[in-house]
């Protein structure tokens, strides 16, 4: 079920929170089951094998915590508990990768079958499984609470897509007293978060969508013009998809009280590739640098290290992403630049301006994202090749790709997109604007989130909202 579709909006969301409500008002322990359950149904529609895998992995994962805590060979427990974690997101996610990989490198004919099937948000429980147990090895999580644990994991508004979330700070907030009562405050950020979220999402993210599939899908017949359209196309769908999913996500926590972190800050606002990880996917790069880039030294143990693990930990973020030589590729730019961001801050020179620094920095991401949407790594280069061959300039056609008034719709819509994404506050301080002491300020914030909702509900005329985010099979 998708958060931007009208059977959420308008039949799941309203039951599950007026009936959780009530509930709050009797006991907190009937509104945190019920949650739960609610949970469970949301993610059930996406196949009932995804719920058995969750399951499995769930109550596998509190096993080894509880040994893990008992201290008697707990470092053999983490081990296996981190191996078997992997070992599911490999099969799952990886497996028809590597025997294809073995088969065209070796020249040998290892079967994978016909079936594959990706359970939705294994990646993202994975990582918060791992986290958790590492944390309870490392003695930051005692006596975790099974209740709390599943609520953790399933609690829907994050199920999806995140942001990432840790054990301990979602527990702490379901323990407290009345904490799933209605209040106001949240109510209005929450709703206001949540529209502002859907926007990006319909009304930017999947008209865009649309417009750049076809590019994607005929890299050969790129000319210089038509590559670098679908380049910043591409580089805005995956902002305000994703960004939007987040905005929502947090929105729908503070429905019910739950603060969820924030994991995006206006990322295309950078001056340098550091800066950008530290805005965009905010909670996977703190997962990266605590769980990876930490572990394997950081920054401790002189540069030749410090720029390996750099390399290292973007390699495995990009690994994590998909099952695909782009994703790895991606990964390992990431990683290269962040250690050239660090070698040249090192050497002591001068910061350059911003007038350069971020279109730098965005035209870095922008050639990155091509490897990540590629559908092959020889796509990519040919697309990329189209971008920097000035003999395309005069013979490109838009013609294999969109007719020309779609043509004028994507010019526009990309141009509005950089506008929002360049010059517009982050969407966590427009809603909070709603809940200013200030009422005229406050009223009015309210007035535009409510009229950007109305505009994405008409866009459920046009079936906008059918197109799954980018990051559900991630």
């Amino acid at each position: 079920m998708l958060f931007s579709s009208p059977e959420f909006i308008f039949l799941f969301l309203p039951v599950v929170t007026l009936v959780t409500w009530a509930l709050a008002r009797q006991s907190d322990l009937a509104a945190k089951i019920f949650l739960i359950f609610a949970s469970v149904v949301f993610y059930t529609i996406s196949g009932f094998l995804d719920v058995v895998v969750l399951a499995v992995s769930l109550a596998a994962n509190f096993a080894l915590a509880m040994a893990i805590e008992r201290g008697r060979h707990a470092k053999l427990y983490l081990i296996v508990g981190i191996v078997f974690d992997v070992a599911i997101l490999g099969y799952f996610k990886y497996f028809d990768f590597l025997t294809d990989t073995v088969n065209t490198a070796f020249g040998r004919e290892v079967s994978h079958g016909e079936f594959r099937h990706l359970p939705l948000a294994i990646s993202f429980f994975t990582f918060q499984q791992i986290a958790f147990l590492i944390d309870v090895h490392r003695g930051r999580i005692r006596r975790p609470n099974l209740g709390n644990y599943v609520f953790f994991l399933f609690f829907f508004p994050h199920l999806i897509a995140g942001p990432i979330t840790s054990y301990l700070p979602i527990s702490r907030q379901v323990d407290l007293k009345r904490v799933f009562t209605p209040r106001v405050r949240n109510i209005c950020f929450g709703l206001a978060l949540f529209s502002v979220g859907l926007a990006k999402k319909v009304l930017i993210a999947d008209p865009l969508g649309q417009y750049v599939k076809p590019f994607f899908a005929e890299p050969e017949a790129l000319g210089f013009w038509t590559a670098w359209l679908s380049a910043l196309g591409y580089s805005f769908q995956i902002y305000f998809d994703f960004s939007g999913y987040s905005d929502m996500a947090i929105g729908l926590g503070m429905l019910f009280n739950i603060r969820l972190p924030l994991n995006f800050a206006s990322p295309y606002k950078s001056r340098s590739i550091q800066e950008f990880w530290r805005r965009w996917h905010i909670t996977l790069s703190n997962w990266l640098r605590d769980y990876i880039y930490i572990p394997l030294g950081g920054n401790r143990h002189g540069s030749v290290r410090t720029y390996a693990n750099l390399v290292a930990t973007m390699l495995i973020g990009g690994i994590w992403h998909g099952a695909g030589w782009g994703f790895v590729v991606w990964g390992l730019v990431h990683g290269l630049g962040l250690a050239a961001n660090r070698f040249y801050a090192r050497m002591g020179m001068p910061r350059l301006p911003r007038a350069v620094a971020w279109p730098l920095t965005f035209l870095f991401v922008t050639f990155a994202w091509i490897l990540f949407r590629s559908a092959t790594l020889g796509d990519a280069i040919v697309h990329l090749e189209a971008m920097v061959d000035p003999a395309g300039i005069f013979t490109d056609s838009y013609r294999p790709f969109l007719t020309v008034a779609n043509l004028n719709r994507m010019i526009a819509l990309v141009v509005v997109a950089g506008l929002v994404a360049f010059l517009a506050p982050p969407a966590a301080l427009i809603a909070g604007v709603t809940i200013l002491p200030n009422r005229r300020a406050a009223m009015r914030a309210a007035l535009w989130c409510g009229l950007i909702f109305g505009l994405a509900l008409l866009a459920f005329t046009g079936q906008t909202s059918t197109n799954e985010f980018i990051y559900f099979r991630f």
